[in-house]
């Protein structure tokens, strides 16, 4: 599913227009991406947490030429799914 599919399905479920619901979704989201580039975590409680982790810089191997390379430090967020997601799942 895309972003326009979910403002699709999220419009008929609640009755509000797409451009009512997609200003929520994108605010939404929005808020998300603040709080991720605080190094806050998010957790929403059934679906699961969102956590930004840091991956340390380490030597690689450039797999063309096999020189080794540098990799920068770098930063990911992480997703763990929570209960009741992990049990809808299965």
């Amino acid at each position: 599913m895309n972003k326009t599919e979910l403002i699709k399905e999220v419009s008929l479920e609640t009755w509000m227009t797409k451009v009512d619901t997609e200003r929520v979704i994108n605010t939404l989201l929005e808020k998300m991406e603040d709080t991720l580039v605080k190094w806050e975590d998010i957790s929403i409680t059934g679906f699961g947490k969102f956590i930004v982790k840091t991956r340390e810089a380490r030597k690689g191997r450039n797999p063309r030429t096999q020189e080794v390379i540098d990799i920068p430090k770098t930063k990911n967020v992480s997703f763990s799914a929570g209960k009741q997601l992990k049990e809808a799942i299965k």
